[in-house]
């Protein structure tokens, strides 16, 4: 049994090896970030956010508001619109649980 289970362990581990290796090959820079990675290691949670729909910097991360369901975070002027993320909710809407509404 424990044969089968290294058998198991070694095609699992070949097939996700496979995978890995084919996004390796086509991987790409679609998404243009305008952050600093030189300064990976001396950010505070706060200074490292991103606006989730734009994905450049916070101008002011203090001031910044979230989607209610997945906390995705962005600029004050994102409020009121549907979240990119889990397009379900208006950003900065502040809830008690999740409410659904058709």
């Amino acid at each position: 049994s424990s044969a089968a289970s290294d058998v198991y362990k070694r095609q699992v581990h070949g097939q996700y090896q496979k995978n890995y290796n084919n996004l390796q090959a086509r991987g790409s820079n679609a998404f243009k970030l305008d952050f600093d990675s030189t300064k990976i290691g001396q950010l505070t949670e706060a200074e490292g956010y991103l606006c989730s729909k734009t994905l450049k910097p916070l101008s002011n991360p203090a001031d910044s508001v979230r989607c209610p369901y997945d906390h995705s975070t962005y600029e004050r002027s994102e409020a009121g619109k549907l979240c990119s993320t889990c397009e379900m909710c208006k950003i900065g809407e502040e809830t008690v649980g999740l409410v659904l509404r058709e």
